[in-house]
């Protein structure tokens, strides 16, 4: 419930096209390399689980970070938690995240912060579909925190 409200926050545009859930939150849809998270975890329930809240809390606490740094034009603060967010994307695979991340990282350290806004936009909804896509496919059996989330990844425009 907590990260579905979270997850409303960074939701930049309603659907252009229409799509199904299912279609939005593949892993290939989402930028997904799971052979790289398969590795990490050994499919391990537990671990999994964990990994997840973990991912969850520290992606939107990130995002928050992000924000504030972009609202109080602070390019140092905004270098770091656009790291922080590369590397945990990637450590999960999530590549077009980890991109999109050090993309952000580069404007905070150039300190040129032009249109940051719109590109932790797009992080946002990245993250979303990610983090939806992560939880459908990793905790197929316990769906119910994922359908919160690809509901509200359907919101997200695609272009």
């Amino acid at each position: 419930e907590e990260l579905e409200r979270a997850l409303q926050k960074y939701q930049p545009a309603p659907i252009v096209e229409s799509h199904t859930d299912a279609a939005v939150v593949e892993p290939e849809a989402a930028g997904l390399d799971l052979s790289i998270f398969n590795q990490i975890s050994g499919g391990d329930e537990q671990f999994i689980a964990d990994i997840l809240e973990t991912f969850s809390r520290d992606g939107m606490n990130l995002l928050d970070t992000m924000r504030q740094a972009i609202v109080e034009n602070n390019a140092g603060s905004l270098r770091l938690a656009a790291h922080s967010l590369k590397s945990m994307s990637a450590g999960f695979g999530a590549l077009r995240l980890a991109d999109l991340s050090r993309g952000l990282e580069m404007m905070g350290q150039s300190g040129e912060m032009t249109g940051a806004g719109e590109v932790l936009d797009q992080i946002g909804g990245e993250f979303c579909r990610v983090a939806a896509a992560l939880k459908r496919t990793l905790k197929p059996g316990r769906s119910e925190a994922g359908d919160g989330i690809a509901e509200g990844v359907g919101q997200i425009s695609i272009e």
